[in-house]
């Protein structure tokens, strides 16, 4: 990934390994480590897991923590992986490029369209997963309605484009005033279930059977 100005080329030996390649290079490679560990962290969402908690908790018997670990040490091996190829060919494309230089272009062209359609079906899975826990929040409105509200949403959010770093500070204020005084907090108050460590395996099984509506908490110390 490359970012950087006008004013800040390249240094020399990133211009000629990127010629290597048949690149030109035009922009300074600026990210550090933790600027790709933040992207990294929003792109994959850390809140994933909480839509799939109840189906791994099944399949697992309820070592859930057991299931993450060893998908942990697999996605190390991706991400060293991930690493060495990048080392290898320091050019844009990801899978795409790595596939198509050092295997085949064939096999380029079809890992880049399978990244391409993992990129529609993530999206629509959030979709679908979202919208099946705000039927169990609000049950009156169909999940049919809830997809086309987030896409509707999300659609608008991407040609409109959010830039709060612009808004003035009294304009903030304003909003988190508004937030803090229409939001109905005791309704949110109401859509939280606390329950015991030993009452999981019952749970489990109510939410399944889609009998548990809004969030639950587990208290550990009861």
């Amino acid at each position: 990934m490359t970012t950087g100005t006008p004013d800040a080329p390249p240094d020399a030996a990133q211009v000629a390994r990127l010629t290597e390649f048949g690149y030109d290079a035009q922009l300074r490679r600026s990210l550090s480590l933790a600027d790709l560990l933040v992207y990294g962290l929003v792109f994959i969402s850390p809140i994933a897991p909480f839509a799939i908690f109840g189906v791994v908790f099944n399949a697992s018997q309820g070592m859930v923590p057991l299931t993450y670990v060893i998908g942990l040490v697999a996605m190390v091996f991706t991400a060293i992986s991930y690493r060495e190829m990048s080392l290898a060919f320091p050019i844009a494309g990801s899978v795409y490029s790595y596939a198509g230089r050092g295997l085949h272009p064939s096999a380029g062209f079809l890992a880049g369209w399978a990244v391409l359609l993992d990129y529609l079906l993530l999206p629509t899975l959030a979709y679908v997963v979202s919208a099946a826990a705000m039927r169990a929040i609000v049950p009156a409105i169909p999940q049919s309605a809830w997809v086309v509200f987030f896409i509707v949403a999300n659609t608008a959010v991407n040609l409109l484009g959010i830039d709060s770093v612009r808004v003035p500070n009294a304009r903030r204020r304003e909003i988190w005033s508004r937030l803090a005084s229409d939001l109905p907090f005791d309704l949110l108050g109401e859509m939280i279930q606390v329950a015991a460590l030993e009452e999981v395996f019952d749970l489990g099984e109510k939410i399944l059977a889609g009998q548990v509506r809004g969030r639950v908490v587990i208290d550990v110390n009861r």
